[in-house]
């Protein structure tokens, strides 16, 4: 999910998606991306033109995606995630074999 939906932040484009996707996770509405309700279509519509038309928030929406990007999603963060875990799981085994 990381993946596809960070897309947009790496790429320097606005991300417009809806609320029940997964990107709805990553995006905070109105200041990483625009999200809508599908249940809304003129939702779709403003966040849409908020995206094309404003170019201040398009901006600022754009530098914010791209610092949660490499924020929470930059390969040596996740890296750094992952070897974490793995020693983590590494010391709960060896309590639970020293347990035993």
């Amino acid at each position: 999910m990381a993946s596809s939906s960070s897309r947009p932040g790496r790429a320097g484009t606005p991300a417009v998606s809806s609320r029940t996707s997964g990107a709805s996770a990553l995006i905070e509405h109105g200041r990483n991306g625009w999200l809508f309700d599908l249940a809304r279509p003129d939702g779709f519509h403003h966040a849409l033109n908020a995206a094309l038309l404003d170019r201040s928030a398009r901006e600022r929406v754009i530098a914010a995606a791209k610092q949660r990007v490499v924020a929470d999603y930059d390969t040596r963060v996740l890296a750094g995630r992952m070897k974490l875990l793995y020693e983590n799981l590494q010391e709960q085994r060896h309590a639970l074999r020293n347990h035993s």
